[in-house]
């Protein structure tokens, strides 16, 4: 009897002793196998945390001390008398190219996903861009907006969400408010202007809207660089409207088509019309930058 209480205890030794060989031996390959997947696809992602911040609209124009005018690449001084604008959704994005370039699918992609489970970290979700290609986005706001960009008016969103991260570039849609706010871009255009050019001692009126045509590619200002900016909790972001720039190409003298009240017309598809729409879609109408030490 002895000698088989003996034997049996012995055995009991010998797996306690595998037991935590083992255990010890999966533990490293737990922690080994979560770091090569997290590295392998998510190496950035990993230490992001959700983030609720805010997000103000400001017109370049809005500061008491910016000069309304344009002095032209084309010699003429530019004017605006009334000028609005109608966006949004507009969407931040995190390095999504450079990511996707660099992820790999891991062997261990199984394992992630069950420490993730248990675990759960924020991640961008995604948005298709105005390539139609997949890109992520660590922040976004999915309204529409009518501005009056010549106007003080600031407006601010608050407690959106999104992911702390670095912001790299941005997309703003540009399309028409159909609501009671159309009223502010008149007939349903997404820009609207009114002003004067003058050049060589000649000036002229002029009155203009764009408008996005059924079957036309919606436009964007699509994915302008950003620096120095990142996502922060409790932190606001702001998003700077130039129209100083609109009509920097434009040669006034080939307006031709005139209003009944004596001002010419820039027309949907005129040269005109195509260079304002350029500079639309450009970093020189948009700017996003953050607000510093700003903490709720």
């Amino acid at each position: 009897m002895g000698s088989s209480s003996q034997y049996i205890l012995s055995i009991q030794s010998l797996l306690f002793i595998i037991d935590g060989v083992l255990m010890r031996r999966f533990s490293l390959f737990l922690m080994l196998g979560y770091s090569a997947a997290v590295v392998d696809c998510d190496g950035l992602k990993s230490q992001s945390t959700a983030a609720f911040f805010d997000l103000s609209i400001v017109p370049v124009l809005a500061d008491d001390s910016a000069d309304p005018s344009l002095m032209s690449s084309v010699g003429w001084k530019v004017k605006l008398e009334e000028a609005c604008l109608a966006f949004g959704p507009i969407y931040l994005y995190h390095d999504a190219e450079q990511h996707e370039a660099a992820c790999r699918p891991s062997p261990l992609h199984w394992l992630k996903a069950g420490w993730s489970w248990l675990l759960p970290s924020v991640y961008a979700h995604g948005a298709y861009d105005g390539d139609g290609e997949m890109s992520e986005v660590c922040g976004e706001w999915t309204k529409r907006v009518a501005l009056n960009v010549l106007s003080n008016q600031m407006l601010l969103f608050q407690t959106l969400s999104g992911r702390t991260e670095s912001v790299t570039s941005f997309s703003v849609v540009l399309g028409p408010v159909r609501s009671k706010e159309a009223s502010v871009c008149h007939q349903g255009e997404y820009a609207y202007a009114r002003g004067v050019a003058s050049k060589d001692g000649k000036e002229i009126l002029f009155e203009g809207g764009l408008f996005h045509q059924d079957g036309e590619e919606e436009p964007r200002a699509h994915r302008l660089p950003v620096r120095d900016v990142s996502i922060e909790d409790g932190g606001e972001i702001q998003l700077l409207v130039d129209s100083t720039q609109w009509f920097d190409e434009v040669d006034f003298a080939g307006l031709t088509v005139y209003n009944d009240d004596g001002r010419r017309r820039i027309l949907p598809r005129s040269e005109a019309a195509v260079l304002w729409r350029r500079k639309l879609e450009s970093d020189q109408s948009f700017r996003i930058v953050q607000v510093l030490n700003k903490k709720r």
